[in-house]
């Protein structure tokens, strides 16, 4: 593998590396010295600049994204196999089951709770926040190896995989028109399922005395599999396969300006996790690998990255006309951060260089416009041409998530591969 390398690109990707673990260092330090609560526990998602809090309201989808970004540094990095981290963690696991959860047994969750966590302050007609507190508990599962935490994520996945085949009634939605289609033609929902079952099979491979259904958690992930190869359409604009973000409920084509949005970040994200999902799940399926590579990452790379002032576009429409959203020409961090992530892993594991190029173009784009090199953190919003619009590093959507994933995994992609060029050094001599 990777015997078409120049000497040049060896040291870029050595290169990155440091520059990585750096920024990966910058973003930890910021939310760990920023963002715990060690009054009423758990994290502030709201951070300006600097990470001062300018809104104590705390979000049950940063928090429980938050516990399991924690974890994967405990288990992943050395440098942050430490006491304060788990306990950071942990913090945020109780804060989450003491105050995010609905006390009525329902299963759901509050989006938002006061500082305190005492007061409620507003609930979703989505599944996400039940989805985040699913992956934290896995992620807690790693960390700890104690079984009550799989167990609670176990049982929370079958509830998550009813409400999305349901009709929306669990989540308060109109059953009789509006529910069945968002949920079950939402291709969001079924990545989230997807993304559940891998982690849980991450989980259990970690450690045989973990007691899990692994037939059952293959199950799920199949079915999720087979009704996301339904959101893959033909676009004649583009003249290219596209993902669309919304389909019937029985997956077919919706000709209006819901069924025909696309989202590049979203699409090249899908094409990750469906590499991550062959890989775990010891799959070999050369047409899932196909779909992973060349439509959602190729054909995104492709026609989502703004030829004129760089960085890839947050929505499209695959008829060609400008999207409803008034944000579409907008760059977004966390695209970007799936973008880092899916082009260094399908350059691993195919070993074109087609990818590398996506990867050193998005990695020019995020240190030119994302990266804040004084504060740490990245900024999230942009406009078209890369200038920053919203400077406060968290909101309701922005927290301690997408940015260190993204570090923390491309740290491990480019481990794998500098040991990969190391090992061919060594066998050459």
């Amino acid at each position: 593998m990777f015997d078409n390398l120049h000497k040049s690109e060896v040291s870029y990707l050595e290169c990155v590396l440091a520059e990585v673990e750096y920024e990966l260092t910058k973003c930890v330090s910021f939310w760990l010295h920023k963002a715990v609560d060690s009054k009423n526990g758990g994290l502030f998602n709201m951070l300006d600049e600097v990470g001062g809090v300018y809104d104590g309201r705390k979000n049950s989808w940063l928090m429980g994204r938050a516990v399991w970004t924690l974890c994967q540094l405990y288990c992943d990095h050395t440098q942050y196999r430490t006491e304060e981290i788990l306990s950071t963690a942990i913090s945020a696991l109780t804060f989450i089951e003491t105050h995010m959860l609905v006390k009525d047994g329902s299963g759901r969750m509050f989006f938002s709770v006061s500082a305190d966590g005492t007061q409620p302050l507003s609930i979703q007609r989505k599944l996400f926040g039940e989805v985040f507190y699913c992956l934290a508990l896995l992620g807690m599962t790693r960390a700890t190896k104690e079984q009550k935490y799989l167990d609670r994520a176990m049982t929370l996945l079958a509830t998550l995989e009813t409400w999305s085949r349901g009709t929306g009634e669990a989540l308060g939605l109109p059953v009789e028109t509006l529910g069945p289609q968002y949920i079950r033609g939402a291709l969001s929902v079924k990545m989230m399922i997807l993304s559940l079952c891998i982690e849980a099979a991450k989980v259990k491979q970690s450690s045989l005395q973990l007691n899990a259904d692994l037939e059952e958690i293959s199950r799920v992930a199949e079915t999720a599999v087979e009704e996301i190869k339904q959101h893959s359409k033909w676009s004649d604009h583009f003249q290219k396969q596209v993902i669309v973000e919304n389909v019937g409920s029985d997956g077919e084509q919706i000709e209006n300006m819901e069924g025909n949005v696309i989202n590049p970040g979203h699409a090249i994200e899908l094409g990750w996790f469906l590499l991550d999902y062959l890989e775990n799940f010891g799959k070999t399926d050369s047409e899932l690998h196909k779909l992973a590579l060349e439509v959602c990452i190729k054909n995104f790379f492709e026609i989502g990255w703004d030829k004129t002032c760089g960085g890839l576009f947050y929505f499209l429409d695959c008829r060609g006309f400008d999207p409803e959203p008034l944000e579409w020409n907008m760059k977004l961090w966390w695209p970007h951060c799936e973008a880092l992530i899916a082009s260094l892993h399908a350059w691993r594991v195919s070993n074109d260089n087609q990818f590398l190029d996506y990867f050193k173009l998005t990695w020019k784009y995020c240190k030119e416009h994302f990266v804040d090199g004084v504060n740490g953190e990245w900024y999230g919003y942009l406009d078209r041409s890369g200038t920053v619009v919203k400077r406060q590093k968290g909101c309701q959507y922005k927290g301690f998530f997408h940015v260190p994933r993204c570090l923390l995994m491309t740290h491990k992609q480019l481990e794998k591969i500098k040991n990969n060029l190391e090992n061919r050094i060594l066998v050459q001599i």
